[in-house]
C-alpha cells in the first residue's frame, strides 16, 4: 500500500489517525471505531504538485478461507472519497470544527470517550462531510467468499458497509496544531473546487485481484447484498428493446400430428398381432377342459404345467391310481414289464389300424409346417363302450380314517383312456405354446434345475435322454421335446415312488 501511495505523493504529506465515524441508518445513530482496539483509521492528505485529494478510511478484519481453518489473516478494506462525490450545493459540504465549540449530544461524547482517542497535546475535532453519491469500497476478490474469523470482525464489517451507503457523516479524530492548519487548507481548497481525483491503484494491494462494492465476497452477505450495487449493462443490451431481452422459456420439441398418428397406428398394429383366445373345438365339455388347458395368450404358462416340478392332475402317484383301478375295474390288464420308450409310436399306429376312420381323417391333416403353426386340435372321438364301462372315476378319499398304504408294481395299459387324443398333436399340460429354440432351451434349463433338486446324480443317469432333449430344443421340435421331457419326468417320479 505504501508503495502505491509513494508513486503519487510523499507519504509525509498524509495524516493517518484513528477515528470514530458517526452516521444515521434508518433513523438510528450509528458509530464505528468507538472501541478501544478498533481498526478504523482515516487517511487525509493533499498532493501540492497536482492538487489531488487523498482521503479514505481503512478497516482491517480477520478472515479465513474455510470454516475448518484454524489460522486467520488480516484483510484491509478501503473506503474512498473523491472530490466529485461531494455535494457542492451545500455550503458546508466539508467542515472542520472543534468538539468544545459544538453542542455534541451525550451519546457522541460517550462514543469518543470509549474510543480513547485523546492525548495531552491533541484536541478532538469533527470533520463533517456531505456527499451527493455514496463512497466506494475497494475489497479483495474471493471465490468462494471469505469467512470472517471473529464476531467482532463481522460486527465491524456490517458497520463499514452501512457507513459506505451514507451520504452525510461526521468523523471525530484528534489533531495537533500543525495538523489542524493543514486540514483546514484542504477543506478550503475543496470548497473552492480546486481539487481533483487521485489515481492511486488500490487494486494492486491484493494478489488475487480487487473489486469495488461487491459485498458477496464475504460470507455474511448474500449475493448482490449491496443496495447501491447495480449490474453492468453493455451498449448492445441497452439498445435492445425489453421485449427481446425478456427471459424466454426453453423450447419444447413439438411432435407433428402425422408423426403421432403413425406412432399410434404402429402400436395398434402391434396390439392386433396378439393372437386371440383359442376357440375350443366342437363337443368340448368341462371334463375335457380339466385334462387339457389352452393358454389364453402366447407366452403364458398355466398353473397345471409341471415344467418346474409342480404337481398337476396328471402327476398323481401312479400306484394310487392303479390301486383304485384294480378295486373298481375287473378288466385291468395284468402286470408286465416296462416297455421301451419307442413303443408309443407303434401303439399309435396300431390304434390307427384298428380304427380306419381315424386313420383316414388323420392322413390329410398331417402337419408339414412348424409345430407353432398347427391348426386347432380335432374333437376327441367318443370312448369305446367297453373301456367306458371298465374305467371308473376315482373315489373320493376318506380323510377321517387312515388306510394302509400298499406298494404295487406299475402297470401300463394299452387300452385307450377316455378323452384320449388319437391325433398326432398332443393336448396336455406338456403341450408346446411356443417351440422356438430359445424357449425350448429355457424349458430344458428349468428341467435340469428340477432334476438337480431331486437328486444331483440324475443328470448322469439320464445322460442319453438329456442329450436327445438338447437336440430337440436346438431343432425347435416342441412335440418331441415335451414328449421326451414328460417320459423322463415320469420315470423319475416312478423310480422315487418305488424307493
Amino acid at each position: 500500500m505504501e508503495a502505491a501511495i509513494a508513486k503519487h505523493t510523499d507519504p509525509s504529506n498524509l495524516l493517518i489517525e484513528r477515528a470514530v465515524a458517526e452516521w444515521t441508518d434508518d433513523g438510528d445513530t450509528c458509530f464505528l471505531g468507538d472501541e478501544p482496539d478498533s481498526s478504523l483509521n482515516m487517511t487525509v492528505g493533499l498532493d501540492p504538485k497536482t492538487d489531488r485529494l487523498l482521503l479514505w478510511f481503512q478497516l482491517v478484519v480477520s478472515v479465513k478461507r474455510h470454516r475448518a481453518a484454524t489460522h486467520s489473516r488480516p484483510r484491509s478494506l478501503f473506503m474512498l472519497f473523491q472530490p466529485d462525490m461531494f455535494d457542492y450545493n451545500h455550503d458546508s459540504c466539508i467542515s472542520l470544527n472543534s468538539i468544545p465549540e459544538l453542542p455534541a449530544p451525550n451519546e457522541t461524547l460517550q462514543a469518543v470517550s470509549r474510543a480513547n482517542l485523546g492525548s495531552d497535546n491533541k484536541c478532538m475535532f469533527q470533520l463533517h462531510m456531505c456527499l451527493q453519491e455514496h463512497s466506494q469500497v475497494v475489497m479483495p476478490k474471493s471465490t468462494p467468499p471469505l469467512i470472517l474469523a471473529t464476531e467482532k470482525s463481522r460486527r465491524l464489517l456490517r458497520s463499514f458497509k452501512s457507513l459506505s451507503e451514507a451520504t452525510s457523516l461526521s468523523v471525530y479524530l484528534p489533531l495537533g496544531d500543525d495538523n489542524v492548519q493543514s486540514l483546514r487548507a484542504i477543506c478550503n481548497s475543496l470548497l473552492a473546487r480546486q481539487l481533483v481525483n487521485h489515481a492511486i491503484d488500490f487494486e494492486s494491494t491484493y494478489k488475487g485481484g480487487a473489486e469495488r462494492d461487491v459485498w458477496s465476497n464475504f460470507d455474511i452477505f448474500p449475493t448482490f447484498a449491496s443496495q447501491h450495487e447495480s449490474p453492468k449493462v453493455d451498449g448492445l443490451a441497452a439498445k435492445t428493446p425489453p421485449s427481446t431481452t425478456a427471459t424466454t422459456l426453453p423450447q419444447v420439441p413439438v411432435l407433428d400430428c402425422k408423426a403421432t398418428e403413425a406412432i399410434l397406428a404402429g402400436e395398434e398394429e402391434n396390439e392386433e398381432r396378439v393372437p386371440e383366445e383359442t376357440v375350443p373345438p366342437p363337443q368340448y365339455n368341462e371334463h375335457d377342459a380339466k385334462k387339457s388347458t389352452v393358454s389364453p395368450r402366447p407366452g403364458h404358462q398355466p398353473e397345471q404345467i409341471d415344467h418346474d416340478g409342480v404337481k398337476t392332475e396328471e402327476d398323481k402317484p401312479v400306484d394310487d391310481e392303479q390301486q383304485e383301478q384294480q378295486h373298481t375295474s375287473p378288466r385291468s390288464s395284468p402286470p408286465r414289464k416296462k416297455r421301451k420308450v419307442d413303443d408309443g409310436d407303434d401303439d399309435d399306429d396300431a390304434n390307427r389300424k384298428g380304427n380306419p376312420a381315424i386313420a383316414v381323417a388323420e392322413e390329410p391333416t398331417r402337419p408339414t409346417t412348424p409345430p407353432s403353426a398347427y391348426p386347432p386340435p380335432s374333437p376327441p372321438p367318443p370312448p369305446p363302450p367297453a373301456t367306458a364301462t371298465a374305467t371308473a372315476l376315482p373315489r373320493p378319499r376318506n380323510t377321517t380314517t387312515k388306510q394302509p398304504h400298499h406298494h404295487h408294481h406299475v402297470h401300463f395299459s394299452t387300452a385307450p383312456l377316455p378323452n384320449e387324443q388319437t391325433s398326432k398333436e398332443t393336448i396336455s399340460s406338456h403341450a408346446p405354446h411356443t417351440t422356438s429354440p430359445d424357449v425350448l432351451r429355457t424349458q430344458l434349463a428349468r428341467f435340469l434345475r428340477w432334476l438337480a433338486a431331486v437328486d444331483i446324480e440324475l443328470e448322469h443317469r439320464l445322460d442319453d435322454e438329456l442329450w436327445r432333449l438338447g437336440e430337440a430344443a436346438a431343432a425347435g421340435d416342441g412335440v418331441a421335446f415335451y414328449r421326451l421331457q414328460a417320459r423322463c419326468k415320469a420315470g423319475v417320479l416312478v423310480g422315487y415312488r418305488r424307493s
